[in-house]
């Protein structure tokens, strides 16, 4: 066991395998004790080192907690026989009258896969589009709304005589 979680230990007043709940109480006791707010008129150099105190409490304190939820115990204690259960998380299907849609998932369980094809997609639709407007030729007649704009209007010559021929 590292001479940190010793010095945490002896300081909170505890053994490695005390439970989690008197671990988080005694942490929490020895905050209280060394919090600046608890001290107004203490001399700055006791203020700095009650501060440091406290700035290592807390980080060891974070250290040992999160080793806790990944082994199933505090470090320093021993390894139980018993088989610790790590909680899977495991798909809750939408409650009843969701609006969302809901995420369809691949074989091996990623749902970025299908992000990932539908922006392929959409960039190779684009690229389509800009080839196709690149290779029209500049004489072709236009189609569409812009017909109008791209054909000059016709129109017939008046015969000379100013009737119109039947």
């Amino acid at each position: 066991m590292d001479s940190d979680f010793n010095r945490l230990y002896a300081q909170l007043g505890l053994r490695p395998d005390c439970t989690l709940e008197a671990f988080k109480r005694a942490y929490r006791r020895k905050v209280a004790e060394l919090h600046p707010d608890r001290h107004p008129g203490a001399t700055t150099g006791a203020a700095e080192a009650d501060a440091l105190s406290l700035s290592e409490l807390t980080s060891l304190y974070t250290t040992a907690t999160r080793f806790h939820r990944a082994h199933g115990r505090l470090p320093g204690a021993a390894p139980s026989s018993r088989l610790v259960e790590v909680p899977r998380r495991r798909h809750v299907p939408p409650a009843e009258g969701d609006t969302t849609l809901p995420m369809r998932l691949e074989a091996d369980g990623n749902p970025r896969r299908q992000t990932r094809l539908a922006a392929l997609v959409v960039v190779l639709i684009v690229v389509l589009i800009v080839i196709l407007e690149a290779s029209t030729p500049e004489g072709r007649p236009a189609t569409g709304p812009d017909r109008a704009r791209a054909a000059p209007p016709t129109s017939t010559p008046a015969p000379s005589g100013g009737l119109p021929s039947p």
